[in-house]
């Protein structure tokens, strides 16, 4: 059960004021799981809980999109992975064939990264699941390990059941702040080095934030958006 100062910040209003494209219905369903969760993991104070906020409404459509499905045309392969992809005979090979290409990019390309290693198919079953996306065998095992007793769950016997709405959401939150440790990061006023390429760059906090929730500046004009209007519901000016 969260608190009632988070009960107060997390509520369903301000939750659709961030993500209004979310059903009002869903928005109900998600408000309490969220302030649980976000209690349990400290994400708890509204620095915090705005920038996880926008990162989670950008990396899950507004809490819509709960499975990664990769049904990606020739050309969005080649925007997306151009590294990959550099022509449109090669991108035409996997595009629109969601399971084939998740095996090649988690399988083939990041199989030992990700820990899929252990069937061909690893890389469709531990795609990108909950509203935060959580990737590979590794993670699902590391989330089994973490929260597997107290929602009674094994995500590696059962990667589906990351698209359940409490087990997403305590996921999202475990990897927020244990698994990457933003919590710290959101705390911070003042640019924060990160190292990127070897070098050290010093980036705002929302920016170092999406750049280790990411590995990149991935949408960063979108997720700025999200922040802002995450600071406007939560009553606190976000950079």
């Amino acid at each position: 059960m969260a608190s009632l100062i988070l009960d107060m910040l997390l509520s369903v209003e301000v939750l659709h004021q961030i993500m209004p494209d979310l059903p009002r219905a869903k928005t109900a369903e998600y408000a309490p799981l969220l302030a649980k969760w976000c209690e349990e993991f400290e994400i708890n104070t509204p620095r915090r809980l705005g920038m996880f906020l926008a990162t989670l409404a950008e990396e899950s459509g507004q809490l819509t999109k709960w499975r990664e499905n990769l049904y990606y045309s020739p050309e969005r392969l080649m925007k997306v992975w151009p590294s990959r992809f550099r022509t449109r005979t090669v991108a035409q090979q996997f595009a629109r064939k969601p399971e084939v290409l998740a095996n090649y990019i988690y399988g083939t390309i990041k199989g030992k990264e990700l820990g899929n290693t252990t069937s061909p198919n690893d890389g469709w079953l531990y795609r990108g699941g909950g509203p935060g996306q959580a990737t590979g065998r590794k993670m699902y095992q590391a989330l089994t390990d973490a929260l597997g007793q107290r929602l009674n769950v094994d995500l590696v016997a059962h990667p589906e059941r990351i698209e359940e709405a409490e087990i997403g959401i305590a996921a999202t939150c475990w990897i927020w702040a244990k698994e990457k440790e933003l919590n710290e990061i959101a705390d911070q006023t003042q640019p924060v080095v990160m190292r990127i390429n070897g070098r050290g760059l010093l980036l705002p906090p929302f920016s170092a934030v999406t750049q280790k929730w990411n590995g990149g500046q991935t949408n960063l004009q979108s997720r700025m958006a999200f922040l802002k209007r995450a600071g406007q519901a939560l009553g606190l000016a976000l950079p």
